[in-house]
């Protein structure tokens, strides 16, 4: 049983697992950019770390603010405990806040700056749309948004439309059009286009390793964790790059350390069969809980694997 659990991790490995909405089209897209007008000194400061993934100096400022009724930062202490970044992964504490932040006008409030042209609102109104939080759920009008953002060369914006167009959201799939916008914002060095667009190469029918690893790198130098997880997936696979344990443990620790559960579960693994780092149980156990914690069957089933090979 550890033997077969040991080999489904490395095949999880072996390709660059997409994180699906844990970073774009929520968390990532939260009002960047010049939202209001008047949103104070404190709600800058507590964005800016936010964005820099300082979440925990971000935190206490959002929940002062949200004290006050502020919707804006009710959303974003929701997004923290939906995503698990700055604090525990706490889903109904996630919602709670989203209903306050819904019901202290957030989606009046968008809505207006969005048909006033703001690419950011127009962002972030079609996220709402994307998810149903504050708005009947409507892939049409999510993308309706994205599109007048991107076309506003919103990088944001463009990397949400991109994702649509990958994944067939309210409109065709076509993974041409996808690499269209992923380039469009990663030339602005956005972060996530960066890592989208080079996990798209890596996905394609032929695919491109040693592109995808030169976006995966820009994206992981700015600190962004899906695209150091898929760095580290590289190294420990020697696809687009040379193999090396040692470079994919730091990188999945990197990652992990910002609570990405693939980036525990595939760091817990490298413990586990002494990849780069000495072999070491607990430690693996440890990072496997993590990324259990967070919802990760795999890693469920790899800890109960573990318990059972006790016996």
């Amino acid at each position: 049983m550890l033997n077969k659990g040991i080999k489904i991790l490395s095949l999880l490995r072996m390709r660059f697992v997409v994180s699906l909405l844990s970073g774009i089209l929520f968390a990532s897209f939260l009002f960047p950019g010049s939202l209001f007008a008047n949103e104070g000194d404190k709600f800058s400061k507590a964005r800016e770390y936010f964005f820099s993934h300082q979440y925990k100096k971000a935190l206490p400022l959002f929940r002062q603010l949200a004290k006050n009724k502020q919707a804006r930062s009710e959303y974003y202490l929701g997004a923290m405990y939906r995503q698990g970044v700055g604090v525990e992964k706490n889903k109904k504490l996630a919602d709670e806040y989203f209903k306050k932040s819904i019901a202290h006008g957030l989606v009046k409030k968008i809505t207006l700056h969005a048909n006033k042209g703001e690419t950011y609102s127009q962002v972030t109104l079609g996220s709402l749309y994307n998810r149903g939080i504050g708005v009947d759920k409507s892939y049409g009008k999510a993308v309706f948004w994205f599109k007048k953002s991107a076309q506003k060369n919103n990088a944001a914006g463009q990397t949400a439309l991109g994702y649509m167009y990958e994944y067939g959201k309210g409109l065709k799939k076509d993974s041409k059009q996808a690499m269209y916008w992923y380039r469009k914002a990663a030339l602005q060095a956005y972060a996530p286009g960066q890592a989208y667009l080079g996990s798209l190469y890596a996905r394609t029918k032929n695919p491109d390793y040693k592109t995808a690893v030169i976006w995966f790198q820009k994206a992981a130098k700015q600190g962004y964790a899906f695209a150091q997880r898929n760095l580290g997936v590289a190294y420990e696979t020697g696809r687009g790059v040379g193999k090396d344990y040692k470079q994919a443990v730091i990188l999945y620790e990197k990652s992990a350390l910002q609570g990405d559960s693939y980036a525990q579960m595939f760091l817990g693994g490298m413990y586990l069969e002494g990849r780069g780092v000495p072999k070491d149980i607990v430690q693996a156990k440890k990072w496997l809980k993590k990324s259990a914690a967070r919802g990760n069957v795999e890693a469920q089933k790899k800890l109960q694997e573990l318990e059972a090979s006790k016996n």
